[in-house]
């Protein structure tokens, strides 16, 4: 597989899956984060997005599985937390960021272990 095969399939996977958690998240759970705009999720979903493809081709070989997933864990976390303080009227506690976080980081755990396999099998057929 190509890497501009690989990062469309992990695209669309990022696609699909961080908007659905982060809005099933929140729906679920109203008292640990309140989104006041529907652009506030949107937001935060395209900026994992965006920052996920790129790590995921840079920090990801590089770091190994668990580090980057790690590291991707912690700057959702970060970043949901903060992004109350951006979108006036929205309220994500720190149990919310770090539950959300912890289940975004789950979903790039299983996308990570496809994409290092991907890479591996690339670089033994060439």
């Amino acid at each position: 597989m190509t890497l501009l095969q690989r990062a469309g399939v992990n695209l669309g996977y990022k696609l699909l899956v961080f908007p659905a958690l982060i809005w099933g998240f929140a729906a679920l759970f109203p008292g640990l984060i309140r989104f006041a705009t529907v652009w506030q999720p949107i937001a935060i979903s395209g900026l994992f997005i965006l920052t996920g493809l790129i790590a995921d081709e840079t920090i990801l070989p590089r770091a190994g599985n668990l580090p980057a997933t790690f590291q991707g864990f912690l700057f959702m976390t970060a970043v949901l937390w903060a992004s109350q303080f951006l979108f006036s009227g929205s309220r994500v506690t720190g149990m919310g960021a770090l539950a959300l976080g912890l289940l975004l980081g789950m979903a790039e755990l299983c996308m990570h272990r496809w994409i290092l396999q991907q890479r591996e099998k690339q670089e033994k057929s060439s």
